[in-house]
């Protein structure tokens, strides 16, 4: 879902103010008396609107899912679940905090299974981080109804899915706190970047503080003179990013339905032919990618190799599947379910990257003749 394609005049008019109308100041705060704008502020203030939250802006995705973390007081001798298909980032962000990793299986969405969710738990859960990969929803309601009473806090890792809705609401906003990725390839991109998300301000402002060294942030006071209110850390994102970002929020509607188009021609050729991922909402899937099931892993391995014969590519299944399946993780401490379901179904699955100027018609010949 590459937001790079859409990039242009409105982006580089807003990189040029910070040189023609800020002096060329790049820090998100302060220098007051230099700037007319402060585009990372804006960023959060539109983003918000736009998802119908708070929002915190920060330099990455994984960046986000650590603020996030210590935010809602993850941190030693916690657990944390979340799913064995997801971007290495999701559990590396567990760890940095101190917890621990706990990976359940994925189902035919290839997103949480609830089940393997529920036998997981245990009086050491902390959080639950259900990831929306490659545009399609968990299934939020099961999740939610899970950890629902229990204190156990729920962290949307919605890196993937930007735009996307579950039953009305947006994918990130349904948990206790949400998490946004804006790198080169995201839907919407700043290079790299990413956002926390969260109803409750009490959290958000937690978030604020840990990403900007402990830093109270109370306007009332200069910048230097502020109050320090626990440990932090540099999360910031620059105004370069912020202003990219503005652009980009812009663009976002019209490049998502660009996407849903060309995914939708592509499924009517492979739902003849093959078993698709299972989509639960699947009128909201955002078009990141066309995902489906061979009957066998070597099935899987000859269409990946005549598909490249063809020219074209795979995202993420299989060629990233080391950086995207936590069997493939030995060299982090966790814990989890028997994974060999998961396995087994990544083994077989297909992915195709969906773009705004891909020649779809092409890609339909080629799958009518392979498949």
């Amino acid at each position: 879902m590459p937001g790079y394609e859409t990039i242009g005049t409105e982006e580089l008019n807003n990189i040029q103010k910070i040189f023609t109308e800020n002096n060329g100041v790049l820090y998100r705060y302060g220098f007051d008396a230099l700037r007319k704008h402060y585009f990372v502020k804006q960023f959060e203030q539109e983003f918000g609107e736009r998802f119908g939250t708070k929002a915190l802006a920060t330099s990455s995705g994984s960046s986000a899912l650590k603020v996030a973390l210590q935010a809602l007081g993850v941190g030693p001798g916690d657990e944390v679940i979340t799913q064995a298909h997801t971007f290495i980032a999701t559990v590396e962000a567990i760890c940095e905090v101190g917890a621990t990793p706990v990976i359940a299986n994925i189902d035919e969405t290839l997103n949480m299974c609830p089940q393997s969710l529920h036998k997981l738990i245990t009086n050491k859960t902390k959080c639950v981080i259900p990831v929306h990969m490659s545009g399609v929803a968990c299934d939020m309601k099961k999740i939610m109804k899970i950890c629902e009473g229990s204190g156990m806090k729920v962290l949307e890792d919605n890196a993937q899915a930007p735009g996307g809705v579950d039953r009305g609401q947006y994918l990130g906003t349904i948990g206790d706190m949400g998490i946004f990725s804006f790198d080169g390839g995201k839907m919407l991109t700043t290079g790299e970047g990413g956002m926390v998300v969260s109803h409750d301000e009490n959290l958000l402002q937690r978030a604020r503080s840990y990403h900007d060294h402990g830093h109270a942030d109370n306007p009332s006071v200069p910048r230097g003179e502020d109050d320090c209110i626990g440990i932090g850390f540099n999360h910031k994102m620059t105004e370069l990013q912020g202003a990219i970002g503005l652009a980009q929020l812009q663009k976002m509607n019209g490049t998502i339905m660009k996407h849903q188009y060309n995914l939708a021609r592509l499924y009517e050729v492979l739902e003849k032919r093959v078993q698709l991922r299972k989509r639960p909402n699947a009128i909201d899937d955002i078009g990141d990618s066309a995902t489906f099931f061979m009957k066998t892993q070597s099935d899987a391995e000859e269409f990946v190799q005549r598909w490249k014969e063809k020219g074209f590519g795979t995202k993420n299944l299989p060629d990233a599947i080391n950086w995207h399946c936590a069997w493939c993780w030995n060299h982090i401490k966790m814990w989890g379910d028997d994974l060999t379901y998961s396995q087994e179904l990544i083994n077989r699955t297909i992915s195709l990257p969906i773009s705004i100027g891909m020649d779809v018609s092409k890609q339909q010949e080629a799958l009518e003749e392979l498949l």
